[in-house]
């Protein structure tokens, strides 16, 4: 069980890490505007634009998504939930 357990929190601790990388690496676009200019820049092409504010947003989610269906599979099976993958199928059709 500990074994289960350290290699879970390895599994959490790598997808932080890339969704740090993958949605930062689109961040420097807007460094060096200013905070309110960059934030009106970074929120105008993520809801207008494709740009890096949009795949920032996307990458964000798709791992939010990734670490959320393991965590909900992993204790829909330590809680004995039937039809877990329903769950999981259904949270990726939303």
């Amino acid at each position: 069980m500990i074994i289960k357990s350290k290699m879970l929190i390895v599994v959490y601790v790598v997808a932080s890490l890339l969704a740090l990388f993958f949605t930062w690496y689109h961040v420097p676009v807007y460094l060096g505007k200013g905070l309110v200019e960059a934030n009106r820049m970074f929120w105008a092409d993520a809801l207008f634009n494709t740009s890096p504010a949009g795949k920032f947003l996307a990458v964000d989610v798709l791992f939010l998504a990734f670490v959320c269906n393991l965590f909900m599979f992993i204790e829909g099976r330590r809680l004995k939930v039937k039809y877990i993958y329903a769950y999981v199928v259904a949270g990726i059709l939303v």
